[in-house]
This record gives structure tokens, sequence and C-alpha cells, in this order.
């Protein structure tokens, strides 16, 4: 799955990562290339505001209807903190403008 995410902030804010899970048919699909525990976290982009396609995980779906579930990196930051690149301090956002689902044979 590819995320296309706006990084807004630039560098006033940090920790713009996020990790994502699916569900769908009673089950939680976790990635099959976590970097963080079960997680694949994208990492913050830092830098001047920009938009980009980020790789965000791969999946294996079952068939049916699925809901992408997004969360903020910091709500694992305490047991994964590698991807921490500054204080993590009250509300914490990243904003992601769309999916592209890429189907592997």
């Amino acid at each position: 799955m590819l995320a296309k995410v706006w990084y807004n902030s630039g560098d006033s804010q940090v920790n713009e990562s996020f990790y994502l899970e699916i569900s769908g048919s009673g089950s939680v699909f976790l990635p099959e290339n976590p970097n963080a525990g079960n997680h694949k976290i994208v990492a913050d982009d830092p830098g001047e505001p920009h938009t980009r396609l980020r790789r965000a995980g791969v999946f294996e779906l079952s068939a049916g209807t699925h809901a992408i579930d997004v969360y903020h990196y910091a709500k694992i930051a305490d047991r994964y903190p590698r991807f921490v690149n500054g204080e993590i301090d009250g509300a914490e956002s990243v904003k992601i403008l769309g999916f592209r689902l890429v189907y592997l044979d």
C-alpha cells in the first residue's frame, strides 16, 4: 500500500510518522514487512512543507470490504523509539491525502 502524505508543518512539527492496520471480516491485518514490532512505521520526512508518496506496508487481505485504520506513531513510540525525531509532547498529527493499493500476485 502506498500513502500520499502532506507534510504541511515543515520542521515546526516533528514526528509526523504513522502506521496502518487494516480490518475486515472480523480480522485485523498487519503488514508483512514490519519495522517496529508488528507495525510498519512510515517515518516523518523533515524539511519544507511537501507532499510525498510513501510505502506504507504490504498486507495480505482476504476477500471482502476492509477499513484502513491510521495511527499516529506517538501511540507506540515508547516501545519503538528509533523513529522519534523530536520531543513528543501533546497532540501530534499527520495528514494523509489518499491511498494507492498495488496488487501483487
